[in-house]
């Protein structure tokens, strides 16, 4: 569900899907942590995260700040830094 704030901006929206994004990136972490494989987690990431963060995204993505958009660059780099703590960067 897209929340659209009375002003015609999507901070409430990115702060939703954030909250989501970061529950379920504590899920990834605890699954890592009980010895499930990077590939199995890359698979949850795909079915459970990414779609969270870009859901509608063509809709409403053109209208956020590059704030905004920072924090959901950093949802995913979370992700990422859970996966494969062994890399150094994220791109």
């Amino acid at each position: 569900m897209c929340t659209l704030a009375n002003k015609l901006n999507f901070n409430d929206h990115v702060e939703s899907v954030r909250k989501s994004a970061n529950k379920k990136s504590h899920g990834l972490l605890v699954l890592k942590k009980s010895g499930f494989q990077p590939v199995h987690l890359v698979q949850l990431y795909k079915v459970q995260i990414l779609p969270t963060v870009t859901h509608t995204a063509p809709a409403w993505y053109p209208f956020t700040t590059s704030e905004q958009q920072g924090d959901l660059e950093k949802i995913q780099k979370l992700a990422l830094r859970i996966i494969f703590p062994e890399l150094e960067r994220y791109y």
